[in-house]
């Protein structure tokens, strides 16, 4: 049982000088009930005690200016302690967590909690509990479906998507063996990826500056190059050593010389 003088009350009373006497009420329910673990049922009768005090704070005044004052008539009514009833526990073990459950006991408990009623009830009941907890998505989607009629809808739209093939990009590799291939331009890259851009598709095709850092990976270093007034040599070794490291980055080449 929870203990508490009515001067321990009356001084939450008086943090909400000025204000209306039902915002301080409320003020004196809300310190109380989060300083003690309480159940639904119990806050209801908490509360009401506590209003009731409340009003008997605000009769007590009219008639004394300095109601807290130590030679008030009415110190030593605060100094007793007023006797809120005692905290009422669920009977038994306590309840495990619900997602900590195997899926048999989920099972079980579900079952009692739906008792007799309706698959309507228990998705409104559901509905409202997620609204209290702040989960809004699982409200509004709970709403959707049993109260605007689109469980059909949205099932059927959830079925489409997992269906859907994902889609398959295009790396930078790719997409400047596409350009060599069809011979096009930078300014010819760059219309058609904005084409799928204004078609949501931009991760298609990677920017062009992906695909250029691409090319410059195919070229020996300078180091390789011998440039004289008339003729420009290029050292062998260096480009066949950049085309087989090219070539092993493949993933059909890497498969074919992976050990089995």
């Amino acid at each position: 049982m929870a203990h508490l003088t009515r001067r321990e009350v009356f001084a939450i009373f008086s943090e909400k000088a000025g204000s209306s006497t039902t915002i301080k009420i409320s003020h004196v329910t809300k310190t109380i009930l989060q300083r003690f673990s309480t159940q639904d049922k119990d806050e209801e009768e908490w509360a009401e005690i506590l209003r009731r005090l409340c009003y008997e704070f605000v009769r007590r005044a009219k008639k004394s200016m300095r109601l807290d004052d130590p030679k008030s008539s009415h110190s030593a009514w605060l100094d007793e302690k007023i006797h809120l009833p005692p905290i009422k526990l669920p009977p038994g073990r306590p309840t495990s967590d619900f997602d900590s459950l195997t899926e048999d006991r989920k099972r079980k408990r579900a079952k009692v909690l739906g008792g007799e009623s309706s698959a309507n009830e228990l998705a409104y009941a559901a509905m409202i509990k997620a609204r209290s907890e702040g989960r809004k998505d699982i409200a509004h989607l709970l709403c959707e479906i049993f109260q605007n009629g689109k469980a059909q809808q949205i099932s059927e739209a959830y079925l489409n998507e997992i269906k859907r093939e994902p889609v398959r990009v295009f790396t930078a590799n790719e997409a400047l063996a596409l350009m060599l291939n069809m011979d096009i331009s930078r300014d010819s890259y760059q219309s058609l990826r904005n084409g799928l851009v204004k078609r949501n598709h931009p991760e298609l095709l990677p920017p062009y500056k992906a695909v250029h850092d691409a090319s410059e990976k195919c070229s020996p270093s300078d180091s390789a190059f011998i440039l004289t007034e008339s003729a420009v040599q290029i050292n062998i070794q260096a480009l066949l050593d950049i085309t087989l490291a090219r070539m092993l980055e493949i993933d059909d080449v890497k498969k074919g010389i992976a050990p089995k």
